[in-house]
């Protein structure tokens, strides 16, 4: 397996205390933005995930030992809780911090809805748009298994992957924590050229989120009806046919000619 990078407006790459957000290709988004680093430099990234057993899960183990880490039981709502306390704390006072907010893996046709907790004021965001071009492999993951998964990039010709580095974005005072998220994702989406989703990686698994998205849909469809109905009431009363209530009662409503 080789990893082809190109990595764009490095002046730019994160330093200093802030949180590194990026688009969440593959596993390998952390080799591959660690790989970047500088030989001999002070700084890296504060690694964070979600905690998994079998290979992945040792692959963390070996990752405790070589840079910061913190892990998260997504599961666990106390967790999540002490999970970004230590984050916000570790992004003000250290980092820089790499982070995935849309919390799972995609494969580059859009940007999913960025979790918004960690965009909160006085918290510096570097964004990094990745993206790859699959021409002779890429690293997206849609295998159940772990190892097929692995053997599929090991037998590729190459991973391409192309980095750029954003400006720092700060969260400014008349925004709100989700409208500065989408402020970055869609950042990130003017970079790479795919769209921003309105759903988090959460639609794909939950049932109980893809029956709300039905029901918003359903919903849009009635309002769109409705409206079109009415416009048309609207439309042909003003063109002096008769209205719905004036064939009902027999009696001609269309507006007085004016001489």
């Amino acid at each position: 397996m080789g990893l082809v990078g190109v990595y764009r407006n490095k002046h730019m790459r994160p330093k200093g205390s802030g949180v590194a957000v990026s688009n969440h290709l593959s596993p390998n988004d952390i080799q591959t933005l660690f790989a970047d680093t500088p030989m001999g430099a002070s700084y890296g990234y504060v690694i964070t995930g979600q905690k998994h057993t079998g290979i992945i899960g040792s692959i963390e183990t070996l990752a405790n030992s070589l840079c910061p880490t913190y892990w998260v039981e997504r599961k666990s709502a106390t967790d999540r809780r002490e999970f970004l306390s230590e984050i916000i704390k570790k992004a003000k006072f250290g980092g820089p911090v790499l982070l995935f907010p849309e919390g799972y893996c995609s494969n580059n046709t859009q940007v999913l809805q960025f979790r918004k907790a960690i965009f909160d004021d006085g918290i510096r965001i570097y964004p990094i748009a990745i993206k790859q071009k699959s021409r002779y492999g890429d690293s997206f993951w849609w295998d159940e298994q772990f190892h097929m998964y692995l053997l599929r990039v090991m037998c590729s010709w190459a991973t391409y992957y192309d980095v750029t580095y954003l400006p720092s974005m700060v969260r400014l005072s008349h925004e709100t924590n989700a409208e500065f998220a989408a402020r970055v994702q869609a950042t990130i989406c003017d970079v790479i050229g795919v769209p921003a989703g309105e759903f988090d990686g959460s639609f794909w698994y939950s049932k109980s989120e893809q029956q709300r998205l039905l029901g918003l849909q359903r919903e849009a469809c009635a309002t769109a009806l409705l409206s079109y109905h009415t416009d048309k009431e609207r439309t042909e009363s003003d063109d002096g046919y008769f209205s719905v209530s004036s064939a009902a009662t027999g009696q001609d409503v269309r507006p007085a000619q004016v001489n």
